[in-house]
């Protein structure tokens, strides 16, 4: 019986090969790929996008109301967040700066931008009196969606819109959304709630006053 379990403990395996030392191979095997580089590698890192900020801040008559700054999304929209952007900072000769919102929906819009006429007739571009739509891959869902005010499609320009509704999906596919209002959202409901005359246009001269782009420390630029 002796002999019987001697024989069996080191029976060879197919090859000549013990099953000691099959195991020892395993362990062998096992200790390598713990040890490889592979598996000291750390895993990849996900580098949040970070959106140049710009600001507002708004006058009804000779009354502050606040300031509300935005994010541009350069990732989706770089040409339309750039004619935005520029036209905050007033870097290239044309500015925000004085301009009205000259229309106001209740629990729905803002509209303003008109740099030319001040009343939703004129606008310019830093590209030229309008540029084409660029995409219309975002959606207007949220309070603060910021896009462009149009006249049809690619005749954008320097109006925009600012929403103060949770859903505003009936301008998806038909106005350009390039950027949100990370704070002020109150300053825009507040400027939506204003009471309007005829055509929506808001009873007080609301203007921005001051516009420009948002530094973490201190802004940028003031136009």
């Amino acid at each position: 019986e002796k002999m019987l379990r001697r024989a069996i403990r080191v029976a060879p395996l197919k090859g000549g090969r013990r099953a000691t030392s099959c195991y020892n191979q395993f362990r062998s095997s096992s200790n390598v790929a713990q040890e490889s580089p592979l598996s000291t590698l750390d895993p990849p890192k996900i580098v949040p996008v970070t959106y140049p900020k710009v600001f507002f801040e708004i006058r009804a008559d000779e009354v502050w109301l606040g300031r509300v700054e935005m994010e541009l999304y350069t990732d989706t929209c770089p040409k339309t967040a750039e004619n935005f952007r520029s036209l905050c900072a007033g870097d290239r000769g044309l500015s925000y700066k004085g301009t009205p919102i000259h229309r106001a929906f209740k629990e729905y819009l803002i509209h303003g931008g008109d740099i030319t006429a001040g009343n939703g007739t004129g606008g310019k571009s830093i590209y030229g009196r309008t540029f084409p739509d660029e995409n219309f891959s975002r959606s207007h869902v949220g309070e603060g969606v910021l896009s462009m005010a149009s006249k049809g499609p690619d005749t954008n320009n320097s109006q925009f819109i600012i929403t103060a509704a949770p859903r505003c999906t009936n301008l998806d596919n038909k106005n350009v959304v390039f950027g949100r209002v990370t704070k002020g959202i109150e300053v825009v409901r507040k400027v939506a709630a204003w009471a309007t005359a005829a055509n929506n246009r808001p009873k007080s001269r609301i203007i921005i006053w001051k516009c420009g782009e948002v530094n973490p420390d201190q802004d940028l630029r003031v136009s």
